[in-house]
């Protein structure tokens, strides 16, 4: 057995099949994910450096949107920053897995900088259109953004910390679908498919309406989302009294 086919197989055993991952994250941001992560076991780096280097690929996205005017240009390096920091934040993890697991530490680090991107990102997105476009509305979009993303990853972490080792494991024959319905809906929530958005910011209108349309999106997907969670805690908090 090769090298590589050694480092496939131990990624492929430590990933679980996450029914919840959107379409984009579990064919494309993994595999990316999986590749960075075996080029970094190459090179002996830890997971907390490949976690470093995707904050700071995220800062270096958010710097352009903030410093350069928006072009068709510094709109495709946005994007492809944006797409390879949240590559890199696959790969850190599975990096773990291949020196033979993670640590409390570096998954506290790991979502710390989560959270700071999905701040920082669309905090990024009100400087910009406040600098360089003309239409002040256009900063009301990332304002709301950054409202209704930040509530959703608290929640969604939240509710993931809360139902560990409570949800009952639906038995799945053989390997799970390509494509199912939920990784589909899932998908306006994916940073990898928002970053799609970028590629408008040369113009004013193309992005609004891009950026716009992901956001009513995430609030329609989010709500249904807050409403799941709110659910299943409840159940368990009725079951825990019975």
């Amino acid at each position: 057995m090769t090298l590589n086919q050694a480092l496939k197989e131990r990624l492929v055993a430590g990933v679980r099949g996450h029914a919840g991952v959107s379409l984009y994250g579990r064919q494309v941001n993994r595999r990316l994910g999986g590749a960075l992560a075996q080029v970094a076991f190459r090179l002996g780096l830890r997971p907390n450096q490949v976690t470093a280097a995707s904050g700071a690929t995220s800062a270096l996205a958010v710097a352009l949107l903030v410093l350069v005017r928006p072009s068709l240009v510094s709109g495709i390096a946005v994007w492809f920053l944006v797409v390879l920091a949240y590559a890199l934040d696959s790969a850190d993890g599975q990096l773990a897995r291949l020196r033979g697991g993670g640590t409390l530490a570096g998954e506290w680090f790991d979502h710390v900088l989560d959270a700071g991107r999905v701040v920082a990102l669309h905090s990024g997105v009100l400087v910009m259109t406040f600098r360089f476009y003309d239409s002040r509305t256009s900063s009301l979009l990332p304002l709301v953004y950054v409202f209704v993303a930040s509530v959703l990853f608290a929640a969604g972490t939240l509710a993931e910390i809360l139902l560990r080792g409570r949800r009952e494991e639906v038995p799945t024959a053989g390997q799970a679908p390509v494509v199912t319905l939920r990784g589909l809906l899932l998908l306006p929530l994916d940073l990898g498919v928002l970053a799609l958005s970028f590629l408008f910011i040369g113009s004013e209108s193309a992005f609004r309406a891009a950026y716009g349309t992901f956001l009513v999106l995430t609030v329609v997907v989010g709500t249904a989302l807050l409403a799941k969670w709110f659910r299943q805690l409840s159940a368990v908090s009725a079951k825990a009294t019975t």
